[in-house]
């Protein structure tokens, strides 16, 4: 970043779109609309951290004293702590929290301490909801509210900031405009996105800063001595945490690259990419989480078992089992499908007949939807239940060449209980073959049935013509 050396600056204005409104919890000067903020006044102090003068990030690994003692310095409200302290003792607990193992309090911890360090609970605690550290969160999100993405506002240089931002950093007390700069300074330093403040999903409810740590904590543990279930609970609550200023930013940091978020990647890595090339993918994928310990298993479901908006997507591990024995069928049967009539996708059909047919758009739709939940699984068996070959426009025939429809549709149901008997059953023949039931077929036959109309009870009853 460039040095100012001058307390005020002036920056160009673009033209950009209409800013928000501020919300009613803010009240900011009033800025004309026809003469925007395009001054920003930097106090001494900010001035200072854009300058390289700010305290930098603490470095990894502090030792129990300085965790101790940063703790206190944050929870200081008496004054006698000075600001620097103050935003030293708030970068040192950050960076454990981005970079470090967060411990249940009295626990000693792990042998082999990570790089980043360890702290207790109640450090991660201090770090997110102490006087000082709340400070930090409003000061930041009072001026990040109001940043115009159009416009290029960069919170780590307030100099860019254009119109409602300019105004609200401006209207900051001078230590209120260095906790800003060095706050942005250290979310930079930790890598996190430089982005406008974003609003939580609508109904969203932060835990409180005790659940919030102990998940930290389970996440974070190493010793084993945390179940696969609870671990699986505490990530699926930190993976929707929406916190607020550097420490936030740290805590979501910490899930994300958290021993048991590795683990959970592990899982999936085993269970969905060693699979062997032109083979039946979900039959592999079932026995390769079958392979795994009961834990593992509970572990890779913890990982599927909801969307991200919380949605959920399996009831058991044995639904998802069920899932992706489904998808195989459904894999199989799209594959022989489309093969009978000579097409890449059932998109690509060609006469009105089969583009119209009910069963065959069904069949499309199901196969190009998204197929992990147990949603997904009891359409589709549905699906199975009530459709035949003829409702597809196909006539299964076996290696004699002889229609055998009821035996084709016991396999095809057969697959819901086991993909692996469905594959069984093609190998050995039983349904080696579809083909297409013509339009030109079914022509002659209707003619047939307007020449002779009781054609097609003979036919039925083995009477020759």
């Amino acid at each position: 970043m460039v040095a100012i050396s001058t307390s005020t600056v002036t920056v160009q204005l673009l033209p950009v779109a209409s800013p928000p409104q501020p919300s009613p919890q803010e009240s900011l000067p009033a800025v004309a609309s026809s003469d925007p903020v395009d001054k920003v006044t930097l106090s001494a102090e900010a001035q200072q951290v854009l300058d390289g003068q700010a305290p930098a990030p603490a470095a990894s690994g502090p030792t129990q004293d300085q965790v101790t003692a940063a703790v206190a310095a944050l929870n200081d409200t008496t004054g006698k702590t000075s600001l620097d302290d103050q935003l030293k003792a708030y970068a040192l607990l950050t960076n454990i929290l981005a970079k470090g193992q967060v411990v249940f309090d009295n626990r000693l911890p792990p042998a082999v301490p990570p790089a980043g360090g360890t702290m207790s609970e109640a450090a991660a605690q201090a770090a997110l909801v102490s006087s000082f550290s709340q400070r930090v969160a409003q000061v930041v999100a009072k001026v990040d509210a109001q940043r115009d993405p159009a416009a290029k506002d960069s919170g780590t240089d307030p100099t860019t900031f254009t119109g409602r931002a300019a105004a609200a950093f401006n209207a900051l007390s001078a230590d209120d405009q260095k906790i800003y700069v060095a706050a942005k300074s250290l979310s930079q330093s930790l890598g996190a996105a430089d982005l406008p403040a974003a609003q939580p999903p609508a109904g969203y409810s932060p835990p409180d800063v005790k659940a919030l740590t102990d998940a930290l904590a389970k996440v974070d543990d190493t010793s084993g001595g945390v179940m696969a279930k609870d671990q699986t609970a505490a990530l699926s609550l930190l993976n929707g945490y929406a916190g607020a200023g550097p420490a936030g930013q740290a805590a979501a940091m910490n899930a994300a690259a958290s021993p048991f978020a590795a683990h959970v990647a592990q899982t999936q890595t085993l269970v969905e990419k060693y699979l062997v090339p032109g083979k039946a993918p979900y039959p592999q994928m079932l026995d390769n989480l079958n392979k795994l310990s009961p834990e593992d298993q509970a572990t890779y479901f913890g990982a599927k078992t909801k969307a991200a908006d919380g949605t959920v997507l399996f009831a058991s591990l044995g639904s998802l089992k069920d899932n992706l024995t489904t998808r195989e069928t459904m894999l199989t049967l799209y594959n022989q499908v489309t093969q009978a009539y000579g097409v890449s996708d059932l998109t690509q059909l060609q006469t009105v007949a089969q583009k119209n047919n009910p069963a065959l758009q069904k069949l499309e739709t199901l196969f190009r939807a998204d197929q992990g939940s147990d949603a997904w699984t009891a359409q589709v068996q549905d699906f199975l239940s009530h459709t035949t070959m003829a409702d597809l426009g196909l006539a299964p025939v076996d290696n004699s060449g002889n229609p055998d429809m009821a035996k084709a549709m016991e396999t095809l149901k057969a697959v819901l209980s086991d993909a692996q008997d469905f594959a069984v059953a093609i190998k050995s023949g039983k349904m080696q073959k579809w083909a297409p039931i013509t339009e030109a077929k079914k022509a002659t036959d209707k003619v047939q049935a307007e020449a002779d109309p009781l054609a097609a009870a003979k036919a039925e009853a083995g009477i020759g013509g």
